[in-house]
């Protein structure tokens, strides 16, 4: 029988396991590349580590809107150019024609990793997307995940 080989990533999977249901996750797998997959209310994001660089984290909230045509595009970039002046540590992007959100972090040590601090990065990355959709006001920092748990994408 084969065994895992610890890798320098094994602490940082290890603190996300254990946070990730105390912040609204649910359904959670980890891929074939290690990556966490999960479901907040009715969204499914993922949450991407780095093998090259173990402190980067990414949560991701793919394909949330599609840019069917060029009058559409324009305005989704419009909203996202919004949206990085609002909420702190977003990012949008499009993969092809799908619109995707991101919050993006480095930590130095695993131990820095617990509930509040992913929250923090899921409730961004809702926030973002919530403000492009809906052009949702959003707090000071970003949405409560609650108040963006029933968009549709």
């Amino acid at each position: 029988m084969k065994q895992a080989r610890a890798t320098d990533l094994d602490p940082f999977r290890e603190r996300i396991a254990s946070a990730l249901p105390q912040v609204g996750a649910c359904d959670i797998q980890i891929d074939d590349d290690g990556d966490f997959v999960f479901r907040h209310g009715d969204l499914h994001l993922m949450l991407i580590l780095d093998k090259r660089d173990p402190g980067y984290l990414r949560v991701i909230l793919p394909n949330f809107a599609e840019a069917d045509s060029p009058e559409r595009r324009a305005r989704l970039l419009s909203a996202c150019a919004q949206t990085c002046g609002m909420v702190k540590l977003a990012k949008l992007f499009f993969n092809g024609d799908d619109l995707c959100a991101t919050a993006e972090t480095y930590v130095p040590q695993a131990e820095v990793i617990d509930s509040r601090f992913l929250d923090r990065l899921v409730s961004s990355t809702i926030a973002a997307a919530a403000y492009v959709v809906h052009g949702a006001p959003v707090e000071e920092n970003a949405a409560s995940s609650a108040s963006t748990q029933r968009m549709i994408h």
